[in-house]
């Protein structure tokens, strides 16, 4: 990550969609001039407006953490997207990673030993369980 303010990072993503202020702030539910406001560094946006925006422009986590970040929030968790019947309760880092439906979902190299492991899985090491 450069720099970049969250206007610019918001301003180059809506850009980059071919969106202009106008369509966006309109689908987001904010005026044109605020959305102006923030792209510009006049205004704040909150954390729920730059996930709004994010959501619109189809932007991925790890971007969306960025912009967060830039604008002085905290990051979303990593397994945020990822359902509680796959990741367990609570959270067992092993199996989100293992399980086709978690972070192994969109690897496209995923090893065959990973079926292996996945018996193991559900043992739930308490060096694995994140709380």
């Amino acid at each position: 990550m450069t720099d970049a303010t969250v206007g610019d990072l918001i301003r180059r993503q809506r850009t980059l969609a071919r969106r202009s202020q106008l369509d966006l702030a309109h689908e987001i539910g904010v005026s044109p001039r605020h959305l102006s406001f923030v792209e510009l560094g006049k205004s704040k946006p909150s954390a729920g407006l730059l996930t709004r925006i994010a959501e619109e422009l189809d932007l991925p986590l790890r971007e969306r953490n960025d912009w967060l970040l830039a604008a002085g929030y905290a990051a979303r968790r990593l397994v945020a997207g990822i359902p509680v019947d796959v990741r367990g309760e609570p959270t067992n880092l092993f199996r989100a990673a293992l399980h086709p439906h978690g972070f192994a979902a969109p690897t496209t190299t995923r090893r065959p030993s990973s079926a292996a492991l996945m018996p193991v899985r559900d043992r739930g090491s308490p060096r694995m369980i994140m709380r």
